[in-house]
């Protein structure tokens, strides 16, 4: 029988392990994309990193993602209670014949 001590103990070296291992990745993914690449926007230019522009566009979608969701949930909460009942799907499905008429 195991402590609980001891499984919250392996599920933080867990965590632990995993925070290295991404950041890891993230080092490697920054170093291999250094190349400066050049973005034209109507009469600006902009040089800057690979890395650096992948970042910048994550979050910003990030950021569009959560502005979306909480606009649509404080002008409709209705809707966002709902999010994951598919329209298409009746909620109770319809009522039987039973007389065959």
């Amino acid at each position: 029988m195991r402590k609980a001590g001891m499984t919250s103990s392996f599920i933080e070296r867990l965590k632990h392990w995993a925070l290295l291992t991404i950041a890891g990745l993230i080092i490697v993914v920054a170093f291999q994309n250094q190349l400066a690449v050049t973005i034209r926007v109507l009469f600006w230019t902009v040089d800057v990193s690979r890395f650096a522009l992948v970042v910048v566009t994550f979050a910003a979608g990030a950021l569009c993602g959560w502005l979306i969701k909480s606009l649509r949930h404080e002008s409709h909460p209705a809707i966002a209670r709902d999010a994951g009942h598919h329209p298409s799907t009746p909620a109770d499905p319809p009522p039987r014949d039973v007389d065959g008429i």
